[in-house]
């Protein structure tokens, strides 16, 4: 009877200790801010056939083909694309 309830004891711990151990929050940090953003490269819009509310960056790339169908701010190599770049990594590593 004892042996009994220590395996199911240690049964219900190790089924619940994974999903306590494993799981992952992911913290965005300035990332939040984009809707589209890339660290290192260009970001092309969609032209005419869609459209994208909020803000994009690059972080040394180039912003085009947002025209009207682009309601926010571009940021360009600036300080929250900065960060941006920062917090991806951070991200990239969390999750790796």
């Amino acid at each position: 009877m004892k042996n009994k309830f220590k395996s199911t004891v240690l049964f219900i711990l190790l089924s619940i200790l994974p999903h306590l151990a494993f799981s992952q929050t992911l913290i965005l940090g300035a990332l939040s801010d984009f809707e589209a953003y890339s660290g290192s490269g260009a970001i092309t819009g969609p032209g005419t056939t869609g459209s994208i509310t909020g803000d994009i960056g690059t972080n040394g790339g180039v912003v085009s083909g947002f025209g009207a169908s682009y309601t926010g701010t571009q940021h360009n190599n600036d300080s929250l694309t900065a960060q941006a770049k920062i917090d991806i990594l951070r991200g990239y590593i969390h999750l790796s």
